[in-house]
């Protein structure tokens, strides 16, 4: 059985016996809080490893509009499905990630992120990432489409080797 699938058991055996009722109406909040939190850190996980892949299988193909379309939206879903996995991850180690340079920050002191060249990188990842979804101008999708082959999909790799190996403990 998988984690996801005891973790849902678990959640509906509680749910059945009624041992939610026992808690008040906080605890009973941060109780189903943790549990799909878990359940949606373990999903990112299995997505991160998989979206680079796809990322980089797109970035291997010949340079054409519809390929760096392909591209920008594989890296638009990766970024922010890592960004997610590495803020429920933060969180649950007890850090308060209120903004992304705070995430930035927490990961740095964790050792998600190892240099300040590499949280520099990330500052910027995901300020192009979020250019990309305001803006639909062809100069700044070239721009950010040249970061994500040279810069953003190593990164990216070097992140997805890090994370798979945490745990929700």
């Amino acid at each position: 059985m998988d984690c996801l699938t005891e973790l849902r058991t678990v959640a509906l055996a509680f749910r059945v016996a009624g041992v939610t009722r026992m808690f008040s109406t906080p605890n009973r909040i941060a109780l189903t809080t943790a549990l799909m939190s878990r359940e949606r850190f373990l999903m990112h996980q299995g997505q991160v490893r998989t979206g680079v892949d796809r990322l980089e299988m797109v970035l291997g193909v010949v340079d054409n509009d519809l390929a760096r379309d392909a591209a920008l939206h594989r890296f638009e879903g990766l970024t922010d499905g890592t960004w997610e996995l590495m803020r429920l991850y933060l969180m649950h180690q007890g850090h308060k990630c209120a903004t992304d340079r705070d995430m930035l920050r927490h990961a740095f002191l964790d050792g998600l992120i190892t240099t300040s060249q590499e949280a520099d990188a990330w500052g910027r990842m995901r300020e192009d990432r979020q250019r990309l979804g305001r803006a639909h101008d062809d100069d700044i999708s070239a721009g950010v489409f040249d970061q994500i082959r040279t810069t953003y999909a190593p990164l990216l790799r070097t992140m997805a080797g890090r994370v798979e190996g945490l745990t929700w403990d």
